[in-house]
Order: C-alpha cells, then structure tokens, then sequence
C-alpha cells in the first residue's frame, strides 16, 4: 500500500458461502481490497496528469505539473452550473482543492462554528501563511488570503460548510461528506494525502533557495523550508518556535537540505577539501548526479517533489520487492538521519 497518514478504514468484509441478495450489495470502492484501491489512485493522479500534460510525457514535465497542482481549466458545461463558480474559478487546482479537504477532514477542533473554521483554514493553508508573517508581512494580511487565485476563501468556506453540516432547511440529514468517505475508501484516503504532502513539498520548494553550504544564508533557507514543511505544528504562534522529531519534520529537513546544498552537489563540496590538500582535482560526483537525475525530473527541487511523490505512491510496493524498508517523504533510504546520528546529532 501507498505511505497514506490517515488510519486505513477496515478491510474488505470475508466473503460468505451464501451469495447475498442484490439489493443488500454495496457498491462502492471501499469494497475493493488495499491492491486495487491503490491501482484506481493512481489511476485518478495519471489522469488529472494526462489533462495538463497537452500530450508531452516524461519526469520533468511530470514534476512540472505536480508542482502547479495539475491545474486544467474547468469545462464551461460545468462552471456554468448554479453554485460551482461560488466554489471555483475558471480553473481547478486538483492539488490544493485536495489538500484543503484533507485539511478539514482531519481536523480535530469542536466548538464554536468560527472558532472551528478558523482553525481549519489555518490548518490548510499554515504552510503558505507562516513564511509571509516570517518575512515580515501583516499577520492579517498573511491569514485573511485566498489559498490560490482560483479557490477563494470563500470557496474554501463552501467545501468547510458542506463537510461539516447537512444543508440547510433540509428536513432530510443527508451526510454527503460521510457518504463520499465511505464510497472513496482507501482511494479517497491516498488522494487527499499524497494532495498534502505534494502541496506541503511544493510550498517548500517556494522558499529554499541553493546556497553555499555551512553559511548563514544556507541554515537560514533551511529553516524557512523546515518550518514552512511543519507549519502546521507552530500554530497557535503562543507556542513558540520549538522543533519536534516527527516524520514530518524529518522529511521537511531532508528535503530542504538537499535542495539549499544544490542537490548532490553537497557531495562536492565535502570532497573538494581533502581533495585540495593533496592536489587532486574535483571529482564533480555530485555535479554529475545532478545531471544524470535531476536534471531529467527538471531540477533539484522538483527532483525532490517527483521522488516524494512516487515514494508516497509505490513506496511500500517498492519495500516488498526489495526486502528492505524504505522511510517515508524525500529520504528513502534515511541517508541525512544515519549522517545526523553519526555526527552525535540525532
């Protein structure tokens, strides 16, 4: 299975002797086991992929559209349906639209309708707001702005009402968010949280910038990217600053190391200083591996996106077939936490 963070729902109920009648058979993809619900999300990303790739297939332009949220223009058939232009724009950011209902799925604040909103909001969209209130921006300014110039704020208040209420004046309690879920299944699962965890990379990938190693604008890109990764856990800001060992944070150190350090060139810089000593020429390992690997997924930092992508997908299978666990995020193999741990910084 896919590196969902979300408790999987119970599996597939065990098949009876008795054939049960027709109208007692639940049609739904939650039926299906782990394997096929897996295939049919990633079924669903290589479609929205496929919309916006206008017929040109390869990592970079796969890392490229990732990276933009799949973003297609919506049919006119559709935006012009009464309701969906208070939701959307003219355009859909498959991404994000995802990742803010994750948000408000997995939210954990009861109470007061607006109290709970807010916190929602917040929650969706911490890793956009810190990184503006850390630079310097109005706090308000930061926390009172659209997720994206094609879902609103108000959008994002229309898909919070109807995940959480019935619709109003309607005799009948329809539960339409509960009864998406239990259709979804799994599938529904792995799309909202590779959405997250692509959208969380990508707004990384916004604010660290490639520096030379061991400076202070390299631990300062670095911390940016650590917290705009963690933003979420820095809320409310009466909290502090304060860094915790979470997968999470592990994976934002991971990714934001890599790409300040210009990717594998960190590997260079190492190996120039011995090298330098007793006169040998730079070896360019690392510039070569930036060639040979980023370069086809479009850079460095989308590097990192494709690689936490299909970690996220076909990690696990990857791990069967292997025999050895794979970690979750951009670091598969775990490589900057066995350095950390050796330099007695774990």
């Amino acid at each position: 299975m896919a590196r969902s963070k979300s408790p999987a729902p119970p599996r597939v109920r065990a098949a009876v002797k008795k054939q049960p009648p027709v109208a007692d058979t639940k049609l739904a993809i939650s039926e299906l086991g782990d394997g096929p619900q897996l295939a049919i999300a990633v079924v669903v990303i290589a479609s929205a992929y496929a919309c916006v790739s206008n017929g040109s297939y390869s990592l970079a332009s796969f890392g490229k559209s990732l990276d933009g949220g799949f973003q297609t223009e919506v049919p006119q058939a559709i935006s012009g349906l009464w309701g969906f232009d208070c939701v959307f724009a003219k355009t859909f950011n498959f991404i994000l639209v995802l990742h803010s209902l994750n948000a408000i799925a997995m939210s954990k604040t009861n109470g007061y309708w607006l109290n709970k909103f807010a916190q929602d909001f917040i929650a969706g969209s911490a890793c956009v707001i810190l990184p503006k209130i850390l630079q310097g921006g109005n706090m308000i300014d930061a926390i009172f702005t659209d997720p994206a110039k094609d879902f609103t704020l108000s959008g994002f208040f229309c898909a919070w009402y109807i995940m959480n209420h019935d619709i109003p004046f309607c005799p009948v309690k329809f539960g339409l968010w509960e009864k998406v879920v239990d259709f979804g299944g799994v599938t529904l699962e792995l799309l909202l949280d590779f959405a997250t965890e692509t959208h969380n990379t990508s707004m990384m990938m916004l604010v660290v910038t490639a520096q030379t190693p061991f400076t202070t604008e390299w631990f300062k890109t670095i911390a940016m990217g650590v917290m705009t990764g963690t933003a979420t856990s820095f809320f409310p800001f009466n909290k502090g600053l304060k860094f915790s060992v979470s997968d999470e944070h592990t994976n934002a150190l991971a990714s934001s190391v890599f790409i300040a350090s210009d990717g594998f060139k960190l590997v260079d810089f190492f190996l120039s200083k011995p090298l330098a000593v007793i006169g040998q020429a730079d070896l360019s390992i690392g510039n070569c591996l930036n060639s040979y690997l980023c370069d086809t997924c479009g850079g460095v930092a989308t590097f990192v996106l494709v690689v936490t992508a299909f970690n996220f997908l076909f990690g696990d299978v990857v791990s069967g077939i292997i025999g050895k666990d794979l970690k979750p995020g951009f670091d598969v193999f775990g490589v900057l936490q066995f350095v950390l741990g050796k330099c007695q910084l774990s």
